[in-house]
């Protein structure tokens, strides 16, 4: 089995899963669009702060705890166990779990960015650090993710134990809309400076470097934590 296959069995499996897909589409999208309402509706009006508020969300709704639930959900159903004794290597069974919702992340935020843009919103005076939030942000919640499926014993509880994981990612944008001037030391608030970032007219190519600097760090950590996952299911 190649890691494509998988991949679109995945896909399969969301699309006939009613709850899978109102929790990695419907919720998400629905989100996305209401604070957009929200900010197009207040004294501000659309800002650079909605794009950044939605990409969080959709962040950290589909390719984290969309990916939680799932892998928790494979573990007790011991399709990981199977995956894992098969000829797939690890990457390989990887990049078939994680790529659809990685690839359905970026459709959604593409997708609400559009929205937001023929709503009002100028675009970005350069695209490159919105590119690189949007990247940036996906590999950070992948690791996020396997991390913390590893104190995820089952798929329910998955809303439960995102909940710092959440708080990192849209915590943290939060934080920095709200003038936190620590707020970059948490991912979300790292990425919400990476998207402003695309509409300062000003700005130089070395002025996100901290904030690429936090995220890398944050991910290695993520990714160090991920190493305990087990492929087996839990009993406690």
């Amino acid at each position: 089995m190649i890691w494509p296959v998988l991949a679109r069995a995945e896909l399969v499996l969301l699309r006939r899963s009613p709850l899978a897909l109102a929790n990695a589409v419907v919720m998400p999208v629905a989100a996305a669009l209401g604070w957009m309402l929200l900010a197009r509706d207040s004294p501000t009006g659309l800002t650079v702060d909605a794009v950044a508020m939605q990409a969080l969300l959709l962040l950290a709704c589909t390719p984290y705890l969309q990916a939680v639930t799932m892998l928790a959900a494979r573990r007790q159903e011991r399709v990981l166990k199977r995956l894992r004794e098969s000829a797939l290597t690890p990457a390989g069974a990887w990049a078939g779990l994680m790529v659809p919702l990685m690839l359905l992340g970026v459709v959604q935020t593409a997708l609400l960015i559009g929205v937001t843009m023929a709503a009002g919103l100028d675009p970005p005076a350069r695209w490159w650090p919105l590119v690189v939030a949007v990247v940036l942000g996906l590999v950070f919640a992948v690791p996020l993710a396997v991390a913390t499926a590893v104190v995820t014993p089952a798929p329910e509880l998955a809303q439960l134990t995102a909940v710092p994981g959440f708080l990192a990612l849209f915590g943290g944008g939060f934080w920095a809309l709200n003038g936190g001037s620590w707020a970059f030391l948490l991912p979300g608030g790292a990425l919400t400076e990476l998207v402003r970032l695309a509409w300062q007219t000003d700005a130089g190519w070395l002025d996100g470097w901290r904030d690429v600097a936090v995220i890398a760090v944050t991910t290695a950590v993520a990714a160090l934590a991920s190493r305990f996952f087990r492929w087996d299911p839990r009993t406690v």
